[in-house]
């Protein structure tokens, strides 16, 4: 089960310097920061307002709801779809940690569904930014695992069902069937 690319979203800095650029076709704000990155979306009294998309230079984005709290921070709230340039994407709960020096960090953690760019998914659990708890992973080859995942591993009580029927019912440790 190990996935190569990390599933870590790339760090945030909410209190950035830029400029409207122009706008989008449907009438929403372009937005670009000096570093590169941009956000797509409604503003409203100059600010993010709204469902909108915010892209990274290093061509990670994620869509999420903006808004501006009473001091003047932007705030992100709601469910997040993250795609990575890698080509894997997470649509689900999250938190943000921070802000240290304004660079904040998401955290994936409850519900959500992790896809990676090899076809694999998992539905379930998140925290810290790991499959933890109950969950479903499905193989591009097929197989079905649905079980407690730990630290990103299968770990506790699962069943893995296998292309052909066969299934493995019982304990995993470590992504292995003890028994």
């Amino acid at each position: 089960m190990n996935q190569t690319g990390a599933i870590k979203p790339e760090p945030l800095i909410l209190h950035k310097q830029g400029q409207i650029k122009g706008r989008s076709p449907d009438g929403k704000v372009i937005y670009a920061f000096m570093n590169g990155d941009q956000y797509i979306g409604p503003f409203e009294n100059a600010k993010p307002k709204g469902r909108g998309t915010f892209s990274f230079q290093n061509g990670d984005m994620f869509e999420s709801n903006f808004d501006t709290d009473e001091n003047g921070n932007l705030t992100i709230s709601g469910d997040v779809v993250y795609r990575w340039r890698n080509g894997n994407m997470y649509k689900g709960e999250f938190r943000i940690s921070g802000p240290e020096d304004n660079l904040h960090s998401f955290v994936l953690c409850g519900k959500g569904t992790f896809i990676f760019a090899t076809g694999d998914s998992y539905e379930g659990d998140f925290q810290n930014d790991l499959f933890n708890g109950t969950g479903t992973y499905r193989f591009t080859d097929g197989s079905i695992y649905t079980g407690q995942f730990e630290d990103g591993k299968m770990h506790g009580v699962g069943s893995m069902t296998y292309p052909d029927g066969s299934t493995h019912t019982g304990t995993f440790k470590n992504d292995l069937f003890v028994n």
